[in-house]
């Protein structure tokens, strides 16, 4: 039961970060920090990640993200490091740089289509909604491998039952 509805919260979250993202080009530290509370709530289901592997992932991603803005100033924005973190810490060490690299890969194809219309090199586009794509994916891959069919639907049934609720807007 705590599964499901933790996984609806994570879903939730990542669904909306990824929508106002896309449309306001803004991460809010509000949504990273309710992440970070799914991460730390999920801390006490039975067969949770350990926290020493949340905190590995913690920083895996962010921190070579934060170098990189660092060197190549405009290539992350802030808010991308931050979902990262936040990611990391629900996810752990090995799905956070799985869902980075497919993240990654979904911005490349979308940027190749932009080139493909002809927008130019220096087309922005926000990087949050790919990263979060890459988060849902590794997890939902997991879920699917651990629980089977029925805890993923379970789980996205609880989601949409929940979605609407005034703590997940």
């Amino acid at each position: 039961m705590w599964d499901g509805l933790i996984q609806a919260a994570f879903l939730g979250l990542l669904i909306r970060i990824a929508w106002k993202d896309w449309r306001e080009r803004i991460i809010s530290d509000r949504s990273v920090l309710l992440l970070f509370a799914a991460g730390g709530v999920s801390l006490l289901l039975p067969d949770s990640i350990p926290l020493q592997e949340r905190i590995g992932g913690m920083f895996a991603v962010s921190i070579p993200l934060f170098a990189l803005s660092l060197l190549l100033p405009g290539a992350f924005g802030g808010g991308d490091i931050k979902l990262m973190a936040a990611g990391g810490f629900f996810l752990g060490g090995k799905k956070i740089f799985l869902s980075f690299c497919l993240g990654l890969l979904g911005g490349s194809a979308f940027a190749l289509c932009l080139l493909a219309r002809g927008r130019g090199r220096k087309a922005k586009f926000p990087l949050g909604p790919f990263l979060c794509a890459g988060m849902l994916a590794a997890y939902g891959w997991e879920a699917l491998m651990t629980q089977g069919i029925a805890g993923l639907l379970f789980g996205a049934r609880l989601f949409f039952r929940l979605n609407f609720c005034p703590f997940l807007l």
